[in-house]
């Protein structure tokens, strides 16, 4: 079996593995695997392009469409939880949800405005 293979049959068992799995994904290209770390009735909201994806259906359209566009970077150290919800990143944010059959899925992501620093403009 090989590495994606492998990565796409493990589950999340953490919002940290989520999160990890998440940037996976996005590195290696794998939209279904991407999408497949969202809740069916998940909200993608980006703040670039300006638009909200709700459901799995349209996050796929909408990763394809912002992929070229767009980075992710897991971030691990900035995850609070609090029994089966967790909120998850430092400028943006996402909600984590764990399932009946302890899997974590993302139910809200913003995506960012594409700027990597923040401004120093005072």
């Amino acid at each position: 079996m090989g590495w994606l293979e492998e990565q796409t049959k493990a589950k999340p068992r953490t919002p940290e593995d989520l999160e990890l799995m998440l940037e996976d994904a996005f590195i290696v290209g794998d939209v279904a695997a991407m999408t497949g770390l969202f809740e069916d009735q998940a909200l993608l909201v980006s703040g670039r392009e300006r638009f909200e994806a709700r459901g799995r259906h349209a996050i796929e359209r909408a990763i394809t469409s912002v992929w070229d566009e767009q980075r992710y970077v897991a971030e691990t150290s900035s995850c609070f939880q609090v029994g089966d919800v967790a909120l998850s990143g430092d400028r943006l944010g996402k909600v984590l949800r764990r399932g009946p059959s302890g899997v974590w899925k993302v139910v809200i992501a913003v995506l960012g405005d594409g700027s990597d620093e923040e401004s120093n403009d005072d």
